[in-house]
């Protein structure tokens, strides 16, 4: 029995290319909405390479840190490429704090919309 066209479409047609591009292989290649582009992308690596290098450690734990957060969030004034907004976190750290910056901006939001 052979099947009908409309139902069951040649191979080619189930094999077509996807309409988004693949995922990336690794972490490190997935752009994140956050990311600045172009030149103050390349700015943004060379001043968290740099930052890094003056400051190793987690300022939370003291182990070696292996992001840069800003203390005072660009959405509330901070500037983006100063040392001193800067600081070095671990993961867990900067997880932690981006969780309470978070947690305090809901509460705001919530408090303002009558929640």
């Amino acid at each position: 029995m052979i099947p009908c066209q409309q139902h069951h479409p040649p191979d080619a047609a189930r094999t077509a290319a996807p309409s988004s591009p693949p995922p990336a292989d690794k972490p490190w290649q997935q752009r994140s909405r956050h990311q600045p582009r172009g030149r103050l992308a390349r700015r943004d690596v060379a001043f968290k390479a740099e930052h890094l290098r003056l400051e190793p450690n987690c300022r939370g734990c003291g182990r070696p840190a292996e992001q840069v957060d800003h203390i005072l969030p660009l959405a509330k004034g901070g500037a983006m490429f100063d040392h001193a907004n800067a600081q070095s976190l671990c993961g867990p750290c900067h997880n932690v704090k981006t969780r309470s910056e978070n947690a305090a901006r809901n509460r705001s939001r919530s408090r303002r919309s009558g929640g």
